[in-house]
């Protein structure tokens, strides 16, 4: 999948990419100037009523998706001004928020800090309102410091406050922290539980609110990607991705698209993993998100390197390198010194490579990483070899091997301690399953102490309460059914829901990639198009593009309709704007026979993995001279003459992938010379398909004869233009849409539905 010009080293991506991430850009950028005038309105009533919490929460909230700096400073002096007021709750408030804000800069030894202060404030207030904020907050600070069992006592806390306060995002947003300790300590299974219980504390909130649904989401495909899941992984990242968008929050969209990226580039799917990427550099670009544009580059570096694109793997390094030189973090600087230097020596450069190297271990030892020294440390060790001081890469080997112990008693020592958190946390769970096991036990006992006192005193009136029982026990179970059906059916309905929500969404992105009409008619001014998908989504597609003196046009009906033929339809419209950029001078032969094999490849069906395809009818327009170049396959178009004269172009007798490896495929390019007034047709399959009747239905083509429930077919659907050839193009779609509607009636629509009409 090509890419878009970006940056030393990356390839261009097709028109539909850059399409598709300026919409998503567009949703995402509504947010900024939204939180400055949230920020700027909030101001005065925060002047006003310094006290007032929501206000103050609300405001540095705004003011740190604007600007987290500022939001610092702000926070900062706040906080000094309530502590030498002595006001424990505006200090710890005031605090919380400023955790919030460092974690966000990254800075979290300082995080942890304010964090800690924050709760003790508020604690010894008696604080009711934010302390379960300030423990939740805490807790995720201190998973990512590696103190878990401190991290657990947290999050519980948090966790019961906020089931006494019923506090629905609040408990999405610490389960979803809790699923993230889990995962920090491997417990994958366990991680996953609370993963999928915060879903469901999310929903009820996932359209005002889409923030919490994207993060969980993007945190379960991230298990999925530690087990090696990749297909499951992509699938929770994408959906994540949908949130994200809807939330309009651009660096969590960039990390998402930079997990997808990483999941393709395991699978060495490497054009979508730079595909991905791409996506995730502009947003960070856009952003001024130096930190992760750095990344994304290396991450470009790292598929090309295993591509064996050694030269343009060096220039994304380079470009990573010197972005993060502008950072004050050594450890990722010398990280990309290890990538130049490992790179260049697979380039035969090993003499560029050894200052690399060398600084890249002297900045891991001022900074005393441990794991950053053991890298830089092989890699100067290969370094040196490659240059022949074997006497000095001696004493780095010995090095290496005094660091790799080194690291695993540190390992060893973590080990030890997530091991006795989780071992502290089993026993808890013990403890608690014997008190419910105890409890069972004494209902157990009084239930049955009670039944004999009951039978004692009410033996005379046995059968009347056996018979009452029975009555009561069976309109009871009745009832119970019922709640058990209406619960089933009110899941089933909302997993519809929730389907059919992500479908929609997937059209607009469909309808994104599709050309818009005024693009159609200026390239092609006397032309209409009448596209009526089957389902939501719609495997038919058309394609419309102009390089120098041409213009083009094609038809596509690929495999299936709905989803599967949504998915072939974003392949096919891909892969043919690639086919044309890389040959625009034709022949149209030559492209469909690349887009053929673009698509088996991309869908391995050498290896008999899909036999999924499509069937396209191409054109390209020299104005100039007045020819019409045609190429179809299974496609056919037809030319009306404006003497009313017909002419029909039969294509090639084969899709466009979908068949089996070793059959043999051969284009042809037919070329027409048309003249002013002459229209051609370009169709999909799904208007002569479609069942029907000519009950109803009115025009100056005649429809008598056929019996209701069958096909339009090919001859009708010939004399129906040919009947509308003398209207004007958008009068020629009303006709031809209030014809197949009269025909189809009350019976469903069999396909998708494509017409495309062009008066030269």
């Amino acid at each position: 999948m090509p890419l878009k010009n970006m940056a030393p080293g990356k390839t261009p991506r097709p028109f539909f990419t850059r399409l598709f991430l300026v919409l998503a850009l567009l949703l995402a950028g509504i947010n900024a100037p939204a939180q400055k005038n949230k920020a700027d309105s909030l101001a005065p009533l925060l002047k006003k009523n310094p006290g007032d919490r929501v206000i103050r929460k609300n405001f540095i909230s705004a003011l740190r998706k604007m600007d987290a700096d500022s939001a610092l400073v702000f926070g900062v002096r706040a906080a000094n001004d309530a502590e030498q007021k002595d006001d424990k709750i505006a200090a710890g408030d005031w605090n919380l928020y400023n955790a919030s804000t460092l974690d966000v800069l990254n800075r979290k030894k300082e995080a942890e800090t304010s964090a800690t202060k924050a709760y003790g404030l508020l604690k010894a207030a008696g604080d009711t309102m934010n302390l379960d904020d300030c423990a939740n907050t805490l807790g995720y600070i201190k998973v990512r410091a590696g103190n878990f069992k401190e991290a657990k006592t947290y999050l519980e806390e948090a966790l019961s406050l906020r089931e006494a306060s019923a506090d629905t995002a609040g408990l999405a947003g610490t389960l979803m922290n809790l699923g993230l300790l889990y995962g920090a300590m491997g417990d994958y299974n366990s991680s996953l539980d609370y993963y999928f219980k915060a879903v469901e504390y999310a929903r009820p909130i996932e359209k005002k609110d889409p923030v919490y649904m994207g993060k969980i989401l993007n945190n379960i495909g991230s298990i999925y990607m530690n087990q090696k899941k990749y297909d499951d992984a992509l699938q929770f990242l994408r959906q994540a991705l949908s949130y994200k968008i809807k939330a309009g929050n651009k660096s969590d969209m960039a990390s998402t698209y930079n997990n997808i990226g990483s999941c393709f580039m395991e699978e060495h799917v490497n054009d979508s993993a730079l595909y991905y990427f791409g996506l995730a550099l502009d947003i960070r670009k856009e952003a001024k998100d130096v930190r992760g544009e750095a990344i994304v580059h290396n991450n470009f570096g790292q598929v090309y390197e295993n591509q064996g694109q050694f030269k343009k793997a060096e220039a994304e390094f380079r470009t990573a390198l010197s972005l993060r030189e502008t950072l004050p973090n050594q450890d990722d600087i010398a990280s990309s010194l290890v990538s130049l230097s490992e790179v260049l020596l697979k380039m035969n450069r090993a003499a560029e490579a050894l200052p690399l190297a060398r600084r890249s271990y002297e900045l891991a030892l001022q900074n005393r990483s441990l794991t950053q020294m053991l890298e830089s440390n092989l890699c100067l060790f290969k370094v040196l070899v490659a240059n022949g001081n074997y006497q000095e890469a001696s004493k780095y080997a010995q090095q290496g091997l005094d660091l790799k112990d080194s690291i695993q008693n540190d390992v060893t020592d973590k080990h030890a301690q997530e091991m006795k958190a989780r071992y502290d946390m089993e026993g808890q769970t013990r403890e608690i399953e014997k008190l419910k096991s105890k409890k069972r036990e004494d209902d157990l006992r009084n239930a049955t102490e009670r039944k004999m006192l009951l039978t004692i005193l009410l033996s005379g009136g046995v059968l009347v309460l056996l018979t009452g029982f029975f009555f009561w026990f069976r309109h009871r179970e009745n009832q119970r059914s019922r709640k058990v059906l209406q619960m089933a059916y009110d899941q089933i309905e909302t997993k519809n829901r929730n389907i059919t929500d992500s479908i929609t969404y997937a059209r607009q992105i469909q309808l994104a990639i599709l050309p818009e009409e005024k693009q159609l008619r200026q390239l092609f001014p006397g032309s209409f198009v009448f596209y009526k998908p089957k389902d939501i989504v719609s495997g038919d597609f058309y394609w419309v593009s102009a390089t120098e003196g041409k213009r083009w046009i094609a038809v596509a009906d690929c495999t299936g309709h709905g989803v599967p033929g949504a998915f072939m339809s974003v392949l096919g419209s891909t892969h043919l704007s690639a086919a044309v950029a890389e040959n625009p001078a034709g022949p149209l032969s030559l492209i469909l026979d690349n887009l053929d094999k673009e698509i088996r490849r991309q869908l391995h069906q050498d290896s008999g993995i899909s036999r999924d395809g499509m069937d396209i009818a191409l054109c390209c327009y020299e104005p100039s001279t007045g020819v019409l170049a045609f190429a179809g396959a299974n496609r056919p178009m037809i030319v009306l003459r404006r003497d009313g004269s017909m002419e029909i172009f039969r294509p090639v007798k084969t899709s466009i992938g979908g068949m089996i490896a070793g059959t043999e495929k051969k284009f042809t390019e037919t070329q027409i010379r048309l003249l002013p007034g002459d229209t051609f047709y370009l169709f999909s399959d799904g208007f002569p398909d479609q069942f029907g009747s000519p009950e109803g239905s009115s025009g100056n083509h005649s429809l008598n004869g056929m019996l209701k429930g069958k096909k339009f077919k090919s001859s009708r659907f010939r004399s129906l233009i040919t009947s509308v050839r003398s209207l004007e193009p958008e009068e020629q779609k009303k006709e031809i849409e209030r014809t197949f509607l009269s025909w189809k009636g009350d019976l469903e629509q069999v396909d998708d539905v494509c017409v495309i009409g062009v008066r030269v």
